[in-house]
């Protein structure tokens, strides 16, 4: 039975397909290309080794790089070969690795004898070595822990590539010496003469990080062993250290496994292809077989590079290549478009890339579509519109695939397709604390442990399952603001039935959280808070079960090591998850029948779609994406920019390639901020007879009329919008509200508005100090009895002494303020006016907009009186020192909401007081120096055309306000805090 499935399949080959399974002796190198059938003909070429040798199955090693694989190809094994395919030995490189290790023990004493290390613990023992280790560049005065997970990254990158801390010191002394030998390090001429050029002292900085960055792996490691711990990669690199030092154990393994086949190999990082190369060394033409394709190596963050993938031809120049080039998956139009992309990336010598063939017999080749919206609302719409076209021509939801190239991006796109009815199923590992009803139960969890924080508190106020409306949690809040009391004490003591219910339920719960097992308190608030139901009620109840289950298995997981854990020890650990930014996956379903799938194109290798949308295609999320490269490691070109847009030119032809009839390409030329976006220049380097324009004017003008909303959700109450409008009248606007309304809506609403309590941050705090200094300074000043510059320094000591700061970070806010008040007062202590108002605060003035009269307030730092009425109003800030451009909002990074703070000013003096004071100027004074430790302000002279747009600008906000049109909106930051907030209360 098996010989005939077997010759079945087998008729069935190609040419090219059965050269490769026929191959059975020597090094093979087979480049599969998208849709070529590499897995069946790794999983025919094992079955051919069995039927024509007299090997055993037990001698045949597969490996692969995902469990997924794994499955996949046992599968196929046992299809074609029966139970003998049990007997094959398929395992990815790190379960194949740990058999090693349970099948030696002896040999591994670190690994067996040890544990392995936690994320969180991998952190945290960083954060300890890098406070103790003596370092110049990697322990920046500021925030001396920040190149923690950079640090991190790196051992792990040097880990994949086998580098040890050996190695990698001999490397990077190297590196160092290539350097120093460079002929013109230094200008020979000029004002800079004897210097070092400006174009070498970066290079060299990121070789003294080298330098710091070897005593800290090594430190690392010593750690590790002390407390008997090992880290992921660990595994692989001490199989390939023991087989490299035990002769007699590689020689076992070698005479194990007869047949070695590696699947998808351009996924390899040097470590894995170590194991390879000893596996297959005992013979000068080993059985090693490789398939994989250069033109779909994506993985280079996890190690993984084209070179790794080269370095096989390198290794066994005599290996035979076998290149298939019959597609069974694309259109010969999705293949030749996407053909032509890749004909602009890098190649190699050794490689010569084929054109692939499409063997589909389909009565036409549609083109790959292009389209081009206004903003990303746009955009959204466009592909909802298309894929329920699909849809009504039947069309099944899982054969269409929307594509993108960061997480993120799936959240401003479900919320659209959702309104459009669309039912979507985003893939991949998602972080499971973002589950809707997990979010809600750490809401309360938080809130429960630390009952009494009217931070944390306020939050679990606006959840929609525990019973209170949201106008009695706005009331709540007023009268805790106007009784001068915390927002606790409001609460217990209020006689309104539903809060005093849900006052006594946080009693309760908080008394048995104290007492009981953290499993038994999350049971107990999860039935009692209204979370069951709300679970239930739920569209994708199944999948919501499951992401509940998965999250009581994270908890019983990191609290098992304590014999009594309690809610309080969860939070404990929680926080340093938060802390460290460590997120927890739950791994999605594979495929989930009549939905659409989003995921991110890295997910999608090895899927494929009937059609495929392949979304936002700009040069900010594709070839112009960040990527922070804070070590210069000696790996091949790790550094070069250019391999970094051919790793991305590779990942869009993987997007374009999942495709089986036709690909839509889509990008908006504008963000929500109006800011003109940039096609993705891989467009444009598809050759242009694959592809047709679509045209989006309907599109765009359907935009253009839709309402603001683009968010479906329950209206807002009539009382509620009554009383959130009275408070803004009575509150008004300072300039600091507008620029978070500007910034996002429910920013301004939480912060401003409704004023939840927030704690204030390190930052924050040191601000308030330096200000509180200079207005004592310059009160001095002002009544000619000036304090001195040590005065300065003192007060300021005295003022950051009194912050809720821990010892550390007072330490470094101390040293950070004297320095930078003390270079502040050097720099202009002769250019400052006697005659000036500090702190000068404005209430009472009201700006006329239709029947409304709008009120506007603001505090000045300083103003300093000239001539007549005309005055200059200085701001202070503490922050980094920003350029003009960036103060006026003519950066990509920037908003302009420094240069509106000043315009604000003027609108304030204007209408204060009928005019007394006419505003010229407007100074920013930054109190920190630059790098090279110099002091900067910048000058503006604001005019009235200034004003009447800031006049403009007031209107439209307080308008917007007034209607509450912006409820049902979202700021274009994906991750922002306050949005998500905002869910609860829009429920």
């Amino acid at each position: 039975m098996a010989d005939q499935i077997f010759e079945k399949l087998y008729k069935n080959l190609n040419t090219k397909q059965r050269e490769a399974v026929d191959t059975i002796d020597g090094p093979v190198m087979v480049i599969a290309g998208p849709g070529t059938g590499k897995t069946t003909i790794l999983t025919l070429r094992i079955a051919n080794i069995l039927r024509e040798t007299d090997t055993a199955p037990e001698s045949i090693l597969a490996l692969t790089f995902t469990e997924s694989g794994v499955a996949a190809m046992r599968r196929k094994l046992v299809s074609i070969m029966g139970p003998v395919g049990y007997r094959v030995n398929v395992y990815t490189f790190h379960s194949f690795c740990n058999e090693v290790i349970k099948e030696n023990p002896q040999s591994f004493p670190r690994i067996i004898g040890g544990e392995p290390i936690t994320d969180v613990d991998r952190v945290v023992m960083m954060e300890e070595i890098i406070s103790i280790a003596s370092l110049e560049n990697l322990k920046p005065y500021g925030d001396p822990l920040f190149y923690v997970r950079p640090v991190l990254s790196s051992i792990q990158q040097l880990k994949r590539e086998d580098i040890s801390v050996d190695e990698f010191r001999k490397r990077v002394s190297e590196q160092e010496e290539i350097f120093l030998g460079t002929d013109d390090l230094y200008n020979t001429s000029g004002k800079y003469e004897g210097q070092m050029k400006g174009k070498y002292t970066r290079e060299q900085k990121k070789i003294e990080n080298n330098k710091e960055l070897v005593d800290l792996y090594e430190a690392y490691q010593n750690e590790l062993a002390k407390r008997h711990q090992y880290d992921y990669e660990d595994m692989i690199m001490e199989v390939v250290r023991m087989l490299k030092q035990e002769k007699e154990l590689l020689l076992e393994l070698q005479e194990t496994y007869q047949y070695v086949l590696a699947d998808e190999h351009q996924d390899s990082n040097q470590a894995q292809n170590h194991i390879l190369e000893l596996l297959s060394g005992f013979f000068d033409e080993p059985n090693l077989f490789i398939v994989g394709d250069e033109k779909q190596a994506i993985f280079r963050f996890q190690g993984a590079s084209l070179e790794n993938f080269l370095y096989f031809k390198k290794r066994f120049p005599t290996a035979q290549m076998i290149s298939l080039v019959d597609n069974y998956r694309s259109t010969q139009t999705i293949l030749d478009g996407a053909h032509s992309l890749i004909g602009n990336a890098s190649g190699s010598e050794e490689i010569e890339r084929v054109e692939l063939k499409s063997q589909l017999r389909a009565p036409s080749s549609k083109l790959i579509r292009r389209a081009e919206t206004a903003n990303k609302n746009a955009e959204a719409i466009l592909v909802a519109t298309e894929i329920n076209k699909l849809l009504k021509n039947n069309v099944e939801p899982e054969d269409i695939a929307v594509l993108y190239r960061s997480n993120k991006d799936a959240l401003w796109l479900v919320p659209i397709l959702r309104e459009e009815e669309i039912v979507t199923h985003v893939r991949g590992d998602n972080d499971l604390f973002t589950d809707q009803t997990v979010r809600r139960l750490l809401i309360l969890l938080r809130a429960v442990n630390s009952y009494g924080d009217d931070e944390i508190l306020t939050e679990a106020l606006f959840l929609d399952t525990i019973g209170l409306s949201h106008l009695d949690v706005y009331k709540l809040l007023q009268q805790a603001r106007s009784e001068h009391i915390s927002v606790y004490e409001a609460l217990i003591a209020s006689t309104n039935s539903s809060v005093k219910e849900f006052s006594d339920r946080m009693g309760e719960w908080s008394t048995f959280a104290k007492n009981e097992s953290v499993l038994e308190t999350i049971d107990q608030i999860f039935s009692e808070s209204g979370l069951r139901e709300h679970l239930v009620n739920r569209d994708d109840y199944v999948a919501g079960t499951k992401t509940v289950r998965a999250f009581l298995d994270h908890v019983r997981d990191s609290t098992q090591s304590k014999q009594f854990a309690t809610l309080s020890d969860y939070m404990n650990h929680l926080q340093a998850l938060e802390d460290h930014n460590i997120r927890i996956t739950n791994r999605e379903s594979n495929s989930v029948s009549g939905k659409v799938n989003l995921m991110t194109t890295h997910k999608s290798k090895g899927l494929e779609f009937e059609h495929v949308f392949i979304v936002d295609a700009t040069e900010k999320s594709w070839e112009k994406k960040t990527h922070r490269n804070y070590f210069n490691l000696p790996i091949y070109d790790e550094g070069n920019d250019d391999h970094f847009v051919d790793d991305e030119r590779r990942l869009f032809y993987v997007a374009l390639t999942r495709a089986k009839q036709q690909v839509t390409i889509s990008g908006a030329r504008a963000n929500s901020e109006g800011r003109e976006l940039i096609p993705s220049q891989f467009i444009s380097e598809i050759d242009e007879s694959h592809v047709e324009q679509l045209d989006t004017k309907d599109i765009d003008e359907m935009e253009d009329k839709k309402p603001v909303a683009t968010y479906v959700t329950s209206p807002i109450d009539t009382d509620e919008k009554d009383y959130l409008v009275s408070l803004f009248r009575e509150q008004g606007l300072s300039v600091t509200a507008l620029n978070n309304y500007l910034r996002c809506p429910w920013q301004y609403f939480f912060t401003n508005l409704i004023r939840i309590p927030h704690s204030p941050v390190k930052h924050q705090l040191y601000g308030t100090a330096i200000h509180e200094s200079l207005k004592d300074f310059f009160d001095a000043y002002a009544s000619k009895k000036d304090m001195s510059k040590s005065d300065l320094s003192e007060r300021f000591k005295e003022y950051i002494g009194k912050k809720p700061l821990s010892a550390q970070d007072l330490s470094a806010s101390e040293k950070k303020g004297i320095i930078a008040l003390e270079g502040f007062y050097d720099t202009y202590k002769d250019t400052w006016h006697r005659k000036l108002k500090n702190e000068f605060g404005i209430r009472g003035v009201h700006l006329s907009i239709g029947d409304e009269e709008i009120l506007l307030k603001g505090n000045l730092d300083k103003v300093e009186i000239g001539e007549g009425s005309e005055v200059n109003v200085i701001d202070y800030k503490t922050g980094k020192v920003k350029s003009r451009n960036d103060i006026e909002g003519e950066t990509k990074s920037s908003n302009g909401d420094i240069k509106r703070q000043l315009v604000f000013y003027k609108l304030l003096l204007k209408l204060y007081n009928d005019g007394e004071y006419t505003m010229r100027t407007g100074e920013i004074d930054f109190i920190e120096p630059d790098a090279k430790g110099k002091h900067h302000k910048e000058k503006f002279e604001i005019s009235d055309t200034d004003v009447d747009e800031l006049k403009d600008q007031i209107s439209k906000v307080s308008e917007e306000i007034i209607g509450m049109s912006f409820w049902d909106s979202q700021c274009e930051k994906n991750d922002c805090e306050y949005c998500e907030l905002a869910e609860n209360v829009k429920k």
